[in-house]
């Protein structure tokens, strides 16, 4: 038997540029004070590699990394739900 949920996250805002410099800088400095790391794509679930890029974005339930595209796309829809309110 398989059970699939569905949770919709309302993402708020994607911030600018990427954040640190790579995924490996953002891990070790996690796990060198004892905090846990998110290691995927909270939107694709891609597991990042220690030279990617990653962004951080803003969701219901607190900020969570996305890769680069997942963000963008994220980017590109808050665009459009802002145009289309004005």
């Amino acid at each position: 038997m398989n059970i699939i949920k569905t949770v919709s996250y309302k993402v708020f805002d994607v911030f600018p540029g990427y954040f640190m410099s790579n995924f490996g800088a953002f891990r070790e400095a996690r796990e060198k004070i004892g905090l846990s790391v998110q290691r995927k794509c909270f939107c694709c679930d891609k597991t990042f590699k220690d030279g990617d890029k990653i962004r951080l974005v803003s969701v219901r339930g607190g900020n969570k990394l996305f890769c680069t595209n997942c963000a963008t796309q994220a980017e590109e829809q808050l665009k459009k739900e802002s145009e289309a309110k004005k």
